[in-house]
């Protein structure tokens, strides 16, 4: 699901918190820029909160510009995003903090280092500084804003320069996380698939049976759906095991670790003088999972590309593009199995395809909604007047049925409207 009880279900802070003081960044000063102790002095230059309603939807954002100002006259300065998850019990159940924790201080740097080794740099995403485990479960990033990256709009989505880049760029995670499942054999169990954990699936069938009926009954009131609406029907029933049945990953093919939320405002471009894009950043690891690379290819396209691109009906493209990256990636690493072929990669594709269906009507009109309030986990499945209106809202978003338009072509010629 999109990443991003009390008040940190419905509403975001307004202020602050407390606890994001001065002894606060002192231990990143000591910890990671090996300052001494009683020997500086922290100085908070600027704290803000981030982000807002509809942007993230699992945490809260905050940025800091902060210095040490040492006895000895030198400063040091630390311009970082603070990222606190909610509290909701869900993302108890799902160990968010613990997978993403884990991700940045251990997966990530290996990942890079394999790179590296290999003879290329590569950068997958920020630096982490600090996590804290406790009231407020955080992690402390670089801000990528300050070194001149910049999330892209959600609602324009990727025109093709960008998906390139993009794909180009989970390529080489992919084949990284490909090489590094196979070389080392035993795995963590954090990794498992977040949607289809046994103890995710009330959250996740109460969520699923929730959003079904507004779907279909959007269907019948926008033009154009028609044709498909018999076959989403038969389709979106017993979601979860069709959706158990899509993710879960096949150790006599290709598995590799997926990002598992690719998504507009989980990725950051950083460009060239002249406006073209030059690279691109993951961030929000809350979702890796071992599995097919096609589920973060289905949820990439549909979420985030633009309303062109699909219209161009360039889907196969996109997969070609990707799988010539992901296989020059596992050459220079040294994969020690079969590289897949495009063949392999399309067969993944129509063996998968339920998942595509399911970032169809559960991820993509999220991404395309406009700023509410209400936009969080509550609003998805919470039973308050205003819940059922922001649902209905999203769902009659003239802007996702646009893209359904094109997308149920793309869809229905490769037969992924009809599970039964």
């Amino acid at each position: 699901m999109v990443s991003d009880g009390d008040k940190t279900v419905d509403q975001q802070p307004t202020k602050i918190p407390d606890w994001l003081n001065e002894t606060f960044f002192e231990d990143i000063f000591v910890e990671k820029q090996r300052l001494d102790r009683g020997k500086f002095k922290v100085k908070i230059n600027s704290t803000s909160l981030t982000g807002g309603a509809g942007e993230n939807y699992t945490s809260t954002l905050y940025r800091a510009n902060v210095d040490a100002v040492c006895d000895d006259g030198s400063i040091k300065s630390l311009i970082v995003i603070i990222k606190t998850m909610i509290t909701a019990p869900e993302m108890k159940t799902f160990s968010v903090f613990t997978r993403e924790k884990h991700f940045y201080e251990e997966t990530l740097p290996a990942m890079e280092r394999m790179w590296a080794e290999a003879g290329e740099t590569v950068r997958f995403g920020p630096r982490c500084w600090k996590t804290n485990e406790g009231e407020a479960d955080t992690i402390v990033l670089d801000d990528l804003g300050a070194e001149g990256y910049s999330v892209g709009n959600r609602h324009l989505g990727a025109n093709l320069e960008h998906v390139h880049i993009l794909l180009a760029k989970l390529a080489k995670f992919h084949a990284a996380g490909a090489t590094h499942y196979r070389k080392n054999e035993t795995t963590s169990s954090l990794y498992d698939n977040i949607l289809i954990k046994p103890n995710g699936k009330e959250f996740m069938e109460k969520y699923l049976n929730t959003i079904a009926p507004v779907f279909l009954e959007s269907l019948s009131t926008s033009s154009g759906h028609e044709r498909y609406i018999a076959k989403l029907e038969k389709s979106t029933e017993n979601v979860y095991e069709k959706l158990s049945a899509a993710l879960t990953k096949d150790d006599s093919g290709f598995v590799t670790l997926c990002h598992g939320d690719v998504w507009t405002n989980n990725h950051m471009y950083s460009y060239h003088g002249s406006g073209a894009p030059k690279d691109v950043l993951l961030i929000d690891f809350q979702g890796p999972y071992y599995g097919s690379p096609v589920g973060d290819l289905f949820y990439y396209i549909i979420s985030s590309s633009s309303l062109e691109l699909k219209k161009s009906t360039q889907f196969d493209e996109l997969i070609q593009y990707y799988q010539k990256q992901l296989a020059k990636g596992l050459k220079k690493l040294n994969y020690p199995g079969a590289i897949p072929s495009l063949r392999d990669i399309q067969i993944e594709i129509l063996k998968r395809g339920f998942f595509g269906m399911y970032c169809l009507y559960s991820i993509l009109p999220i991404v395309l909604a406009d700023k509410s309030d209400n936009a969080n986990l509550a609003g998805l499945i919470g039973d308050d007047e205003e819940n059922h209106k922001f649902r209905y809202d999203l769902f009659n978003n003239p802007l996702f049925h646009e893209h359904l338009r094109s997308l149920f072509k793309i869809f229905d010629v490769r037969g992924l409207l009809e599970f039964e």
